[in-house]
């Protein structure tokens, strides 16, 4: 009985630091959330909500897209760590390129701009909320999007927003959405299987976080006109 126990300790100790080299670096290491406006306003300052019907009539204003420091510090840790190839010999450029797909940020920012543009006379990009008011935005939308492997129980947490004020920073809209999603598992302990499931398990931790909010950003846009 102390045998067999001992045996399954060691086949998951291996199975779990398979999968542990398998999870590319950025998402082993991302910082911890950090609230919305972080950076992008003084500390301790929260948008007060505006007025009901300040968000409509958008066919004719601008809206400018600005992303928030979570979401900036996934892309630089994405940037780096999809920019210096594979990081041990036994990962394969197969795996990397699987995993750079599952996680791009752009699956978010793409889909993003995708659903304001039929609304609005401009959609633009800007790097903080001061050039976005610059550049006569009626209103900004902050993109948040922060995850993070979670080894201890198997699963990829997420989190993903859209938060959109107007040029006085009130808020007019606040969608946000967090899931833990468990790793997709088989019995093999081969690293090609185990970058495949950690992609596949990324892959489906972005799309239960965002999908939730893109449909609620639609319906709100929908509303707005």
């Amino acid at each position: 009985m102390q045998r067999s126990s001992a045996s399954a300790i060691l086949v998951l100790a291996v199975a779990s630091a398979i999968l542990f080299c398998a999870q590319p670096a950025h998402a082993q290491r991302q910082a911890s959330y950090v609230p919305v406006y972080d950076q992008l306003l003084p500390d301790g300052v929260t948008p007060e909500v505006a007025p009901d019907g300040v968000f409509a009539n958008l066919s004719g204003k601008t809206i400018v897209v600005v992303p928030s420091t979570n979401f900036n510090t996934y892309v630089g840790a994405w940037t780096d760590f999809y920019g210096r190839g594979p990081p041990q010999p036994w990962v394969s450029e197969n795996n990397m390129t699987v995993a750079r797909h599952a996680t791009d940020p752009r699956h978010l920012t793409d889909r993003v701009m995708t659903a304001l543009q039929p609304h609005f006379a401009d959609v633009q990009v800007a790097s903080d909320l001061a050039e976005a008011r610059d550049m006569g935005a009626d209103y900004i939308a902050v993109i948040d999007y922060w995850t993070i492997w979670r080894p201890w129980a198997m699963r990829q947490r997420t989190r993903a927003g859209v938060h959109v004020l107007d040029v006085q920073l009130r808020q007019v809209m606040a969608i946000e959405n967090q899931v833990d999603v468990p790793l997709v598992q088989s019995m093999s302990l081969s690293i090609d299987r185990a970058w495949e499931n950690s992609a596949q398990m990324m892959t489906n931790s972005l799309n239960q976080s965002t999908e939730p909010v893109l449909e609620s950003l639609q319906q709100h846009l929908a509303a707005a006109e």
